[in-house]
């Protein structure tokens, strides 16, 4: 089964209303923050499951015109895209999805979420894990973790204290706040691990700056 969604719609809404209608494939992607042309740009995923296993197409704008691409030309990889690597924007696509029970499907989803909330700082404000997985085996957590960075704040950016992957921002956290926090743990484990990490958020800066 098809649908075919605006790329400005959340995730989590699209996740329910796909559920309600029972449709799988995208459970894995209930709870991560964002849209569903965010999730495609950057292929998140999790548990198992990624944004380029269910488009099927994109229609992207590229500044001046829009086309639709299909999936074999997207160059989907670990938090990778066509769209991240040409700065295209995301309109619209189509998902190949399986039918299934409803109730199957609310109940892989309620299971993923449930996960999260043991595992992640969701009850504050982050943009979700920040750092890519370097290689197989290597849990960037757990190495922060490791390094006693699991708490330490700048201003009002802090390295969760549930899951040191994540960056949350206690109360007025700036900019400069969580790119400082980011260097600082980019810096100690290459120190200690000799591993660079690469960031799985994207890092925006103003152009006068």
């Amino acid at each position: 089964s098809e649908v075919i969604a605006e790329c400005g719609i959340s995730l989590k809404r699209l996740c329910r209303l796909c559920a309600l209608e029972g449709l799988s494939g995208l459970e894995f992607a209930y709870g991560i923050p964002g849209s569903l042309g965010g999730a495609i740009y950057m292929n998140a995923g999790a548990y198992g499951g990624e944004m380029g296993e269910v488009v099927k197409e994109v229609l992207v704008f590229d500044g001046k015109e829009s086309r639709w691409i299909p999936r074999d030309e997207l160059s989907f990889g670990y938090r990778e895209s066509l769209l991240k690597k040409e700065k295209l924007i995301a309109l619209k696509a189509v998902l190949r999805l399986k039918r299934d029970d409803p109730q199957n499907v609310q109940s892989r989803m309620i299971d993923f979420l449930r996960r999260r909330i043991e595992k992640q700082p969701l009850d504050l404000p982050s943009a979700g894990s920040v750092f890519k997985r370097p290689r197989e085996g290597f849990y960037v957590g757990k190495a922060i973790e490791s390094l006693g960075l699991k708490g330490y704040r700048i201003g009002g950016a802090e390295i969760s204290r549930k899951h040191a992957g994540f960056i949350v921002n206690i109360g007025g956290a700036k900019f400069e706040d969580i790119l400082k926090l980011i260097d600082l743990v980019r810096r100690e484990v290459k120190r200690n691990y000799d591993v660079v990490l690469e960031t799985e958020v994207e890092i925006w800066r103003s152009s006068k700056r």
